[in-house]
């Protein structure tokens, strides 16, 4: 428990593991390189925060009217939610990312899963548009 508070107090210390190249165990000593001081910075998670709200209030109003517009503004986050989810695995890499040693293992995959799902869903249904010859436009 003393570790992790002083790893999370440490402003040089990564607050994930980062796995090492030669195999040895994730350590939470490692620098902390740009895009992770990026991806941790408390204004980068409060955006994302406010991101989330925003589209759970969306989410909140296409239960009343499903339009054309909500539709657009659901492309829209899980755009900005892919480019999190980008930005965080090029941050960590894959093995840093999805590293069972990080205290935030769960969450990263519960997003993962998530951000991969619902790119998934609208490619498909992009795809069943563009077969159907739905003249409508594809994007948004």
């Amino acid at each position: 428990m003393a570790q992790e508070k002083r790893r999370l107090l440490d402003p040089e210390i990564s607050y994930m593991p980062v796995a090492l190249s030669d195999g040895d165990s994730p350590t939470y000593k490692r620098r902390r390189g740009g895009l992770q001081v990026l991806v941790e910075a408390p204004a980068f998670q409060s955006l994302i925060g406010l991101i989330i709200l925003s589209n759970a209030l969306v989410i909140g109003l296409e239960t009343d009217e499903i339009t054309h517009d909500c539709q657009c503004l659901q492309d829209i986050f899980l755009c900005l939610f892919a480019l999190e989810i980008l930005l965080r695995l090029c941050a960590y890499g894959f093995s840093g990312f999805f590293s069972t040693e990080s205290s935030d293992f769960t969450w990263n995959v519960f997003d993962f899963v998530l951000v991969f799902l619902g790119v998934f869903d609208r490619g498909l249904s992009l795809l069943h548009r563009l077969a159907t010859g739905d003249r409508r436009s594809t994007l948004c």
